[in-house]
């Protein structure tokens, strides 16, 4: 899928460039071509693959937690919106607990958890998620 995958101008670099079909690897990307791969492109080519019960449970979560990345990475936070975010993904991360094996929760799937935290103290993470010279452009 990723081979034929054609987006607008502007909106992420050429990433079949990046596709490598016979050792079925991605490589070249930016960090910014990995963001639309989770919040964007990933829930649609899980929704497409689904084909059991089993399988819908999974996409469903998968689905749920590239929604809260792409939620807590826009322009604009609502505080309120937040503490929902908040009590979801703890909601989702306890369902993914339950049916992924346990080798598969290490810490860092742990910290998805205070990112909402970090978020309500340090603004969106656009901001600061960019080097300082092109924070500084940004705002002036």
């Amino acid at each position: 899928m990723l081979k034929d995958l054609k987006v607008p101008d502007g909106y992420s670099s050429n990433i079949s460039r990046g596709v490598n079909l016979k050792d079925k690897k991605l490589t070249n990307l930016k960090s910014h071509d990995g963001h639309i791969l989770m919040q964007d492109i990933l829930p649609i080519a899980c929704r497409a693959s689904m084909h059991s019960v089993v399988q819908a449970e999974v996409v469903k979560l998968v689905c749920e937690l590239c929604s809260f990345f792409k939620a807590i990475c826009a322009k604009v936070l609502d505080l309120e919106e937040l503490d929902d975010l908040e009590r979801q993904v703890s909601k989702t991360l306890g369902d993914m607990e339950a049916l992924f094996p346990p080798s598969l929760f290490i810490i860092m799937v742990h910290l998805v958890i205070h990112l909402v935290s970090e978020a309500k103290l340090g603004g969106s993470v656009m901001y600061r998620c960019m080097y300082p010279i092109d924070r500084y452009r940004l705002f002036f």
